[in-house]
């Protein structure tokens, strides 16, 4: 979700992030893995790891295409962006537009 919404806010030029929610969000998802037990360390390592990286990059873009938006086209991501803020998803949620 977290992928999502950044990326429709890094290519989007009319939509920005709503920075509280996403850190709110960012937080407890931190505060989820600690309690399963995994060190601050391993949570960093993580979210740093290339290939962990790349597999979320994919994800994101699967998500992208199966909603007709492409990546190199910025207006069907501002599209997507608005359509996922207008039905309140989760990523919607994370976004507001400009």
């Amino acid at each position: 979700v977290m992928g999502i919404a950044h990326g429709i806010r890094d290519i989007c030029p009319t939509i920005e992030a709503r920075m509280l929610r996403a850190n709110s969000l960012a937080l407890n998802l931190y505060s989820r893995a600690r309690s399963l037990g995994f060190t601050y360390d391993e949570v960093r390592a993580f979210l740093r790891d290339e290939d962990n990286k790349a597999e979320m990059r994919a994800i994101v873009i699967a998500y992208y295409n199966q909603r007709g938006a492409d990546i190199e086209q910025p207006q069907t991501i501002c599209a997507l962006g608005e359509a996922e803020i207008a039905a309140g998803t989760s990523a919607g949620s994370l976004l507001r537009a400009r």
